[in-house]
């Protein structure tokens, strides 16, 4: 883990010092640093960004990783970097908070594994842009779920609040005052690789007919037609019929922290920038999430790409590469950095025996099969997007299937085996 950044006698960042998995100091120079360290939506503590400025949110879950704590922003304000817009947080209106079972008598089956540390599994857009609707706990519907985020979130919000009001016992109902149902007829065939991963952890339940839906809901069946009726009709510009659209395939949801629009200040090449001026601090970079002001109030869907690939390529563009430092500490560190990368090399080179696959089975260790190669996954499940029980139910077996359900085979590019499976 970084813990500063290096700087020399003029106030330019020369490197980096980071511990290592044993708790040993080393120094890596560099005549430039790049902060890529994410955003500040998963640390919700009382010195955390999100407590400092928008201490309204921090009772909301978050869909982030456990690495987005803002680690990077801090880093840069040592070097004197700027901010801006850290106020400026995005809530998803969708993530799921429980684990449901159709065949269940009752909503409250348990809340997601991932649940206990304030992490939620993110229900992704399409399941509502094709054709989703969003309902509370009377199986009403209360507005249009193709607005943008922001806008159905102050519904979900003002929504709650009513229902609070109404019935002082609204959080005892099968579906609490802050939950949400989605639900989503055939039409969701054509998200066929979200229904698939959901449906597996849970997180969504199929029906064959409306009646069970609302059965489920402990709602009336009539109330609800007449929900779907008229939803049918306010959409039928843009949509396709819903009554009638089964099976259904509903899952409980609500607003969960999502991205953060604020953080570094940046140039057009990635440069940090030095508090409010335009003066860049020498040597140090921003690109991703870390980095703030391009979105401004709301970032649109999938946008961030902005971030990470246009402020990526940017920045790779401006380095300097064409000098390397010389001083004795740079040299040490990159005599290490290269025994490190020989091991790991070293280590890639053997097969692994099914057996031996199978002991390392637990979130302590575990390794995973995907086309035949064996990766330690170990230290990436707490980093996977999809949640860390994605891979832990994995652990000592192969997980090819699940993983082709959801990915092209060519992000393993993106992994280095331990070795290939031998029977």
């Amino acid at each position: 883990a970084v813990t500063r950044l290096e700087r020399d006698e003029h106030g330019g960042v020369r490197g980096v010092a980071f511990t290592d998995a044993a708790g040993d100091e080393h120094v890596a120079l560099a005549h430039n640093v790049v902060l890529a360290t994410g955003g500040y939506a998963a640390a919700r503590g009382p010195d955390s960004l999100l407590a400092e400025h928008r201490p309204d949110l921090l009772a909301l879950a978050t869909t982030n990783g456990r690495w987005a704590t803002g680690d990077g922003v801090r880093l840069a304000a040592t070097a004197g970097g700027g901010t801006v817009d850290l106020d400026q947080v995005q809530v998803h209106p969708t993530a799921f908070v429980r684990r449901i079972d159709a065949a269940s008598a009752s909503v409250r089956v348990s809340p997601p594994a991932d649940a206990a540390d304030g992490h939620r599994t993110l229900c992704a857009e399409i399941l509502r842009g094709v054709g989703g609707v969003l309902l509370d706990q009377r199986g009403e519907r209360f507005g249009d779920e193709l607005d943008t985020r922001e806008a159905v979130v102050a519904r979900m919000l003002a929504r709650t609040a009513e229902l609070r009001r109404a019935d002082a016992a609204a959080d005892e109902r099968a579906v609490r005052a802050d939950e949400f149902v989605l639900l989503v007829g055939a039409r969701a065939a054509n998200a066929t690789t979200h229904v698939s991963l959901y449906g597996h952890k849970s997180l969504l339940a199929t029906f064959d007919t409306l009646a069970e839906v609302a059965a489920w809901m402990s709602v009336d069946a009539a109330t609800l037609r007449a929900t779907l009726a008229a939803a049918d009709a306010d959409r039928a510009a843009h949509m396709a019929p819903l009554l009638d659209d089964a099976p259904f395939h509903v899952g409980v949801v609500a607003p969960a922290l999502h991205y953060t629009m604020g953080g570094v200040r940046i140039d057009t090449a990635g440069r940090v920038l030095q508090g409010d001026s335009d003066d860049a601090v020498p040597g140090l970079w921003a690109i991703g999430e870390v980095s703030g002001g391009v979105h401004g109030r709301n970032r649109l869907g999938g946008n961030s790409l902005t971030e990470c690939v246009v402020y990526g390529l940017a920045a790779a563009n401006a380095i300097d590469m064409s000098s390397s430092s010389s001083s004795s500490s740079s040299s040490s560190t990159a005599t290490e950095l290269g025994a490190m990368a020989s091991d790991v090399a070293a280590r890639k080179t053997r097969s692994v025996t099914a057996s031996e696959l199978a002991e390392h089975n637990s979130a302590e260790s575990c390794w995973v099969t995907v086309h035949g190669q064996v990766y330690d996954l170990t230290d990436f499940a707490d980093e996977h997007p999809g949640g860390r029980e994605s891979i832990l139910e994995f652990a000592g077996a192969d997980g090819t299937a699940r993983f082709d359900t959801v990915h092209p085979k060519d992000m393993l590019d993106d992994f280095d085996p331990i070795g290939p499976i031998v029977n």
